[in-house]
């Protein structure tokens, strides 16, 4: 037995040399065989590190796993997720043309496709707020037009008989009704006329 121990761990080999079963002299059975077959397997290549074995090209999962982990991927979901917020407002469609108060399409679509023509008659014209209608579909006159003359769609009011006459697109009258009497009420009624000869 070598001797070549520290004096700090001399009694401590002494102890357990003491505490060692049987007697002084006698020799301790043989450990197994195979015990000390591992034991030299496994100490044999302590002073050298384990090689790893070649794992091969990583799987698709794996790959994906990698991926997702990156930061490139939480700046690629970041410009996505903001492409698909903000796109539906620069691509949304444009909102149907819907016929306003003045008689104007409201997407300002021409005068002559879109545009109903308001020509109000008689004297009474001039009581009614003009900012409520549209300057370019408004016309003042002194006598209603004879009914084939454009343009069209229109619709006239005639103070003096009292009356809202619409012509369609066509030319055609497309009805009557009487104009109230309250100036309240009036341009209300008008409204309602444009919107029924106003085109879809």
């Amino acid at each position: 037995m070598s001797d070549d121990l520290p004096e700090n761990l001399r009694e401590t080999r002494e102890l357990l040399m003491r505490s060692a079963p049987g007697a002084s002299g006698e020799t301790p059975p043989p450990p197994p065989r195979d015990l000390i077959d591992d034991l030299e397997a496994g100490l044999a290549g302590a002073g050298t590190p384990a090689k790893r074995a070649p794992s091969g090209a990583p799987s698709r999962f794996g790959r994906l796993r990698r991926f997702l982990a990156s930061p490139a991927f939480g700046v690629a979901a970041a410009i996505i997720l903001v492409f698909g917020i903000a796109l539906p407002f620069f691509n949304s469609p444009p909102k149907p043309t819907s016929e306003t108060f003045r008689g104007a399409a409201a997407d300002g679509a021409a005068a002559g496709e879109a545009q109903v023509r308001l020509i109000l008659v008689g004297g009474e014209a001039s009581a009614l707020d003009p900012s409520l209608f549209d300057p370019a579909a408004l016309t003042v006159a002194d006598t209603a037009p004879a009914p084939e003359s454009g343009p069209f769609p229109r619709v006239v009011v005639d103070f003096t008989t009292g009356e809202i006459v619409r012509y369609d697109a066509a030319g055609r009258e497309a009805g009557r009704s009487t104009l109230p009497e309250d100036p309240a009420e009036r341009a209300e009624a008008i409204a309602e006329a444009i919107s029924r000869v106003a085109p879809d």
